[in-house]
């Protein structure tokens, strides 16, 4: 006979748990579908830059499909952003994935790292609306500006982020 100890907290639990301490809403977190979670090096907010403990997640396959965005802050809370894929939150997505055999002039390795960068609508629900002085949406053409237009991902693996890729596009 195998005894089990059953843990009061269980993962939905301590989610929840999380989910109010960092007083953001989770209601689409419950729902069914497939997740593809992407490990990252950094995620830009506009200017400001989170490296600890970097995700994207996304859930496909259901009647709300979503892209997470999670990190720790400096206070060591996790943060999580959620941004509904359909509507009007997100504007535009852009990628890079640098050739294996990107080399620069003088023939060293490149240092091109793989990236997605998103165009999102700031606001109270996905909590983007918090880094106003970071992160805008305004159109402007000053390159100074550009970089503030873009929450950008710094993928870890890149050979993880094709099959991720892969996965959603099929």
């Amino acid at each position: 006979m195998e005894v089990v100890n059953v843990d009061s907290d269980s993962d939905d639990d301590k989610n929840k748990k999380r989910a109010a301490a960092s007083g953001y809403k989770r209601k689409y977190t419950d729902e069914i579908g497939d997740v593809v979670s992407i490990d990252a090096v950094r995620i830009g907010v506009g200017k400001k830059v989170f490296r600890s403990k970097c995700k994207m997640s996304i859930r496909f396959g259901t009647n709300n499909p979503y892209i997470e965005f999670s990190y720790e802050n400096k206070k060591g809370k996790m943060t999580d952003h959620i941004v509904l894929v359909k509507g009007e939150e997100i504007t535009e997505v852009k990628y890079h994935i640098p050739d294996e055999n990107d080399t620069s002039e003088d023939g060293a390795d490149s240092d091109s790292m793989t990236m997605i960068a998103f165009r999102i609508n700031p606001s109270e629900s996905n909590g983007f609306d918090k880094y106003s002085s970071s992160y805008s949406q305004e159109s402007n053409d000053d390159p100074e500006k550009f970089h503030k237009q873009f929450i950008s991902v710094e993928v870890r693996d890149t050979d993880d982020f094709k099959v991720s890729y892969e996965i959603i596009m099929t």
